[in-house]
């Protein structure tokens, strides 16, 4: 699945430079937007001039227009936002490497209708028996056409030739029947029968390990690079450029 980049903010990860040498010709300037410059009085200036991974000068739209030489490029924002990279301090960054080059992403949908349909396309672009993961980053209530979890029929009737895992929590799963018939023999005291299980997180883990015992993760290097990249493009999508990684369990990586 591809993510896809907010289209009303963009995002700067650059050092800032306020004034510019008479030597330095920006590559490109955004104009005609509301640059967040965070400096001391938090200042919204109207364009930025940028060289390689430098800010050179911000200002007026036509203060920096009047730095823009042929090779310059120049990018309308007409009105949209421009803010620094952002840092995220509490995030699973190599658990999200692990799994953002294959599992399908829900977070923001607001049609419950859509994440069927995105379940059932990831199941056809895979061969019978593999399995569909959504792994956290979505809540029962934010589907505004039927609130609430995904019944064991639904994912049946998405999927019925591939098992699907989908993680709330660590506290709560739901399942499709063939993802059930994997997962509830190894956790009987669990199970009650339908198609979700809700535990406590302790427990929870012992359903994950379950589950992504069936996850295809990178083997080899170029692999797992891969998966690292795939992540990096994400997160830079969504204006993030630093992020603090709080744990991982299996440690995969070093």
């Amino acid at each position: 699945m591809r993510w896809k980049r907010p289209k009303s903010i963009y995002f700067f990860a650059v050092l800032f430079f306020p004034t510019l040498g008479s030597a330095q010709v920006p590559d490109r300037i955004l104009y005609n937007g509301k640059i967040l410059t965070v400096d001391s009085s938090f200042s919204i200036v109207e364009a930025i001039a940028i060289q390689g991974e430098h800010i050179l000068a911000v200002g007026t739209n036509s203060e920096i227009l009047g730095l823009a030489q042929n090779s310059t490029v120049l990018t309308n924002m007409e009105g949209r936002t421009v803010i620094p990279g952002l840092i995220d301090n509490h995030i699973h960054y190599l658990r999200g490497t692990n799994f953002a080059a294959y599992e399908t992403r829900i977070h923001g949908v607001i049609s419950r209708q859509e994440v069927l349909t995105r379940i059932r396309k990831r199941a056809q672009d895979l061969d019978p028996g593999q399995w569909v993961f959504i792994l956290g980053g979505w809540h029962e209530q934010q589907f505004a056409d039927k609130p609430g979890g995904f019944t064991r029929e639904e994912l049946d009737l998405a999927a019925p030739e591939n098992p699907v895992f989908i993680q709330k929590t660590y506290r709560t799963f739901y399942m499709n029947t063939l993802a059930v018939n994997e997962i509830a023999p190894k956790v009987p005291q669990l199970y009650d029968g339908g198609s979700v299980i809700r535990t406590s997180s302790r427990d929870g883990r012992t359903v994950m390990n379950a589950a992504l015992e069936h996850f295809p993760f990178g083997q080899t290097l170029e692999e797992r690079k891969g998966e690292v990249i795939a992540f990096n493009d994400y997160l830079n999508s969504v204006g993030i450029t630093t992020a603090y990684d709080v744990g991982y369990l299996d440690g995969s990586y070093d």
